[in-house]
């Protein structure tokens, strides 16, 4: 349909003015929302609404979806509650206890490929290892988690010989050097460690231990110089040396 409109010019003649045509209706095209359950496309009759659903059953397993992840959610928060509570009472002889486990599995991957530091057993040695300390932990406490201080030994110098000190010293100066052995015979002996700190060194030398047994499980002969070592020596030469 075209709509005619009159104007008067000048002179007052009344002139038709150009036809202007009508816009035509537009239809509205239905918005559409995947369903949250089963993807399937869904009319929605209103944007604004919040409707996530395409049918009552997909509501219902949604709604219950929505409940279990809350419900674990909340039983996620209590173990952590838990967790807290009992670190907070925690003794601080376990805390020494745990800690010290885990720098002594650190320094045996450390010396992983090291023979005894007592004795001339080799790294192929099947028996069982321990980290040995030089300047023991009741004797010096503040070098208990001294890496300087802890090397791998075999369970015969450690247990049975009280670490084998007269070969210990001699060998513990060649991988550390003199004056960082003269540094531990003249160091105070005494420390008081803090929860926050044995929890953090816990923590720090979980992490130094996977990423040492993934480069031991993965390891090649030009990768051993990558150990995490006091000293930059080459491994195999010194294995050499002592067999």
């Amino acid at each position: 349909m075209i709509n005619s409109t009159f104007k008067r010019n000048d002179s007052g003649v009344l002139r038709t003015a150009k036809p202007k045509p009508s816009k035509p209706t537009l239809a509205l095209k239905p918005k559409t929302r995947k369903c949250k359950v089963c993807r399937t496309p869904f009319i929605i009759f209103n944007s604004m609404t919040n409707v996530k659903w395409c049918s009552p059953e997909c509501g219902l397993a949604l709604s219950q979806r929505i409940i279990a992840k809350g419900v674990s959610k909340q039983k996620g928060i209590e173990r952590k509650d838990i967790t807290v509570r009992r670190n907070a009472i925690k003794p601080m002889a376990k805390r020494l206890s745990e800690t010290q486990t885990v720098i002594n599995r650190y320094v045996r991957l450390r010396d992983h490929f090291l023979p005894c530091v007592s004795c001339d057993k080799p790294a192929s040695w099947n028996g069982q290892w321990h980290a040995s300390h030089y300047k023991s932990t009741g004797s010096n406490s503040a070098l208990r988690f001294n890496l300087w201080n802890i090397h791998k030994s075999c369970s015969v110098c450690n247990n049975y010989l009280s670490g084998n000190i007269g070969e210990y010293i001699p060998e513990l100066a060649f991988r550390v050097g003199k004056d960082r052995l003269i540094w531990l015979n003249n160091h105070p002996r005494s420390r008081t460690y803090t929860p926050e700190y044995l929890d953090r060194m816990k923590r720090i030398f979980s992490k130094k231990c996977s990423r040492l047994m993934k480069l031991i499980d993965g390891l090649v002969v030009g990768m051993v110089d990558e150990l995490d070592y006091q000293q930059p020596i080459n491994r195999i030469e010194y294995a050499g040396k002592k067999s």
